[in-house]
This record gives structure tokens, sequence and C-alpha cells, in this order.
């Protein structure tokens, strides 16, 4: 019975703190001005860039050809860093022959499962 009764005392202990911290503070901020309540709201920094000014077509050509590519690219690239990542620790208990062999048998397996995604890219 002793037993039980401290088993109850230690879970309500802990469900009483954990409730005493999880006190929401809101981005959102009231202030009184002669008896008006405005709303304050913290917005986040916006950057504005000037216009961009390219000598020549084929300039801008190639620039807006380098965003559309790495618009494409990027996000897969975040997905194989993240698989890379993930294998890190299988492959650093492997010998060097080991991982090799490894490796490319996860080329293949991340190939596959990606690969409709590669066949739209251009090779240029």
């Amino acid at each position: 019975m002793m037993k039980l009764s401290v088993c109850w005392l230690a879970l309500f202990c802990f469900v009483f703190c954990y409730g005493a911290d999880t006190e929401r503070r809101d981005s959102c901020l009231v202030q009184l001005q002669e008896n008006d309540t405005l709303y304050v709201k913290v917005l986040r920094t916006v950057y504005v860039y000037p216009p961009m000014r390219f000598k020549n077509k084929r300039q801008e050509r190639f620039y807006w050809k380098t965003v559309r590519d790495v618009k494409k690219t990027l996000p897969i690239a975040k997905i194989l860093t993240q698989e890379m990542i993930r294998t890190h620790d299988i492959m650093s208990k492997m010998n060097r022959r080991e991982q090799r062999k490894f490796w490319k048998q996860y080329e293949k397996i991340l190939y596959t499962q990606y690969e409709d995604q590669f066949r739209h890219m251009t090779a240029s």
C-alpha cells in the first residue's frame, strides 16, 4: 500500500510540475492607449533587393536557367544529404572496401527511388 501511495504521489507531482511550466507566450502584444486597445504584432525581417540588371540577354537567360535548375535540384540534394548523414554511422563501422561496395548498392537504391525526378532534368 505504501508503494502504491508513493507512486501516486510521484505521478501527481510530475503532472502538476509539467502543467506549471506550460505558459504560452504569443507574439501578439496588447498595448493600451487612451482607452483603446492596440494589438502589436512582431513581424519577421523582410529583405528587399534592387532589381536585377543584366548586361545582355544572354546573361539574363543564363541567370534564369540557373535559378530554374537550382529550384529543381535543391530539394533532392537536401533529401540525399539527409540520407548520407543517416548512413554515415553504418559506413563508419566498415573498412574502405566494404564502404565502396555498400555505397554502390545504396546509390542504386536511391537512384531507383528518385529516378522519375532525375529523368525530368536536363543534362546541360
